[in-house]
């Protein structure tokens, strides 16, 4: 029987047959918990990952990256990386030029998990601008399909602080958080998994950008994003973090404002 899992990775498998051969793998581990990018179906519409050991099954359905240059009439996900090296709880994947558009990547991945059924992954993504003359207008977008307590309906989301700091609570038990960091993020978006979700809106053929909606939500197969607004200098690099988070204390520093239920 087809689920939600099957469906999206059939489309993705015929829609970028061509790239996928050449992705590798990334598998991350930290005590019980591990989080893996697969080699197919992860840098396409539809980014495949995997969050589990850290609750109920598997916490995560998608989560990928995207990006838009201005002057750019759509947003586009990263491509097959250049170079994939992940080892215990750390990893690094790395864009020598994406999409030969005149910057450099390096993602670097850290995964903690302080005690059994807990665990977060933090991502941070270093932006280079390869020109030595002009600067970068960037904006960076960053998705993820929660399906908490490894179920994919029945999720409620909250805004735990404006723009970058998202819970996820399951109508049973479980709880996930979605967070932006340093720096914070311009805008969250928030929509139950289907054609206009996060996923969509960036593969559609328009400028998308997130507006703070939709919170709180649910309950609903949650999809959910942040948006970085970024200028570049010649040479320069900037750099922004996600942490992707399963019943555990946020390894960081968090400040909560605007906390809202209503």
């Amino acid at each position: 029987m087809f689920n939600k899992r099957s469906i999206s990775m059939l489309f993705a498998i015929f829609a970028m047959a061509p790239t996928m051969a050449y992705a590798q793998s990334c598998t991350l581990t930290a005590g019980g918990a591990s989080y893996v990018i697969p080699a197919t179906s992860h840098y396409d519409t539809t980014p495949a990952s995997n969050f589990t050991g850290v609750g109920t099954d598997d916490q995560l359905f998608e989560d990928g990256w995207w990006f838009r240059v201005a002057g750019d009439t759509k947003e586009f996900f990263f491509p097959v990386p250049d170079t994939t090296t992940c080892a215990g709880a750390a990893g690094t994947i790395t864009w020598n030029n994406v999409s030969t558009r005149g910057f450099r990547v390096t993602n670097t991945l850290a995964l903690t998990s302080p005690g059994a059924g807990m665990g977060e992954v933090i991502l941070t993504m270093a932006i280079t601008n390869l020109s030595a003359t002009t600067p970068l207008v960037i904006s960076l977008f960053h998705g993820a399909d929660f399906d908490v307590n490894g179920t994919a309906l029945g999720d409620n989301a909250i805004l735990l602080a404006a723009n970058t700091y998202i819970r996820i609570a399951d109508t049973t038990t479980g709880v996930a958080e979605q967070r932006a960091f340093g720096p914070p993020a311009n805008a969250l978006l928030v929509r139950p998994f289907g054609v206009a979700d996060v996923f969509g809106l960036l593969s559609d053929a328009l400028v998308n950008n997130f507006d703070n909606t939709t919170l709180p939500a649910g309950p609903i197969d949650y999809t959910g994003g942040f948006q970085w607004n970024l200028d570049i200098p010649a040479g320069g690099t900037r750099s922004v973090s996600v942490a992707l988070n399963s019943n555990a204390p946020p390894t960081t520093p968090v400040t909560l404002k605007n906390f809202s239920v209503d």
